[in-house]
C-alpha cells in the first residue's frame, strides 16, 4: 500500500527533458544523459529481471513527460498496484529458455570456439 507522505530532506526531484535525466537537489540540479542509462536485456532482447525497476522508471518517466497533465492511476503515475501488476505480468509473459533457443542464438562457429576454450573439445 502507498501513503502519500512529506518527502525526506534527502529526496530529489528526477524527470525526464528529451534525452536527459534531470535531476534536481535543493541547491543544484545535475543533468544524466539516457544514453548512460541503458537497461540490460537478454539475448532474447527481455529486461533482465535485476533491471526491472530501472525499466519500470524510466518507463513512467517518459510516459510522464509525454503525457503532461496526469491523473493517479495513469502509465505515467502509476499507483502501487499498477506497478505490482506490471512486474506480475512480465513474469508471466516471459518464455522460458530452452536449449534449442539458446543454441539457435549462436552460430556453430561460436559454439565449437567456446567449448574450445574451456578444453571440451
Amino acid at each position: 500500500m502507498s501513503l502519500k507522505r512529506p518527502a525526506p530532506k534527502s529526496a530529489a526531484t528526477v524527470w525526464l527533458e528529451g534525452d536527459q535525466l534531470m535531476v534536481n537537489f535543493e541547491s543544484h540540479t545535475v543533468k544524466i544523459p539516457l544514453a548512460k542509462c541503458s537497461v540490460e536485456c537478454s539475448g532474447f532482447g527481455q529486461p533482465l529481471v535485476r533491471q526491472l525497476g530501472w525499466h519500470s522508471l524510466l518507463s513512467m518517466l517518459r510516459e510522464r513527460e509525454i503525457h503532461m497533465n496526469q491523473t493517479i492511476g495513469t502509465r505515467g503515475a502509476p499507483v502501487q498496484y499498477d506497478v505490482e501488476q506490471m512486474v506480475k505480468q512480465f513474469k508471466e509473459t516471459r518464455k522460458p529458455v530452452t536449449a534449442d533457443a539458446v543454441v539457435d542464438a549462436f552460430s556453430d562457429e561460436e559454439v565449437d570456439e567456446y567449448l574450445k576454450s574451456k578444453g571440451l573439445i
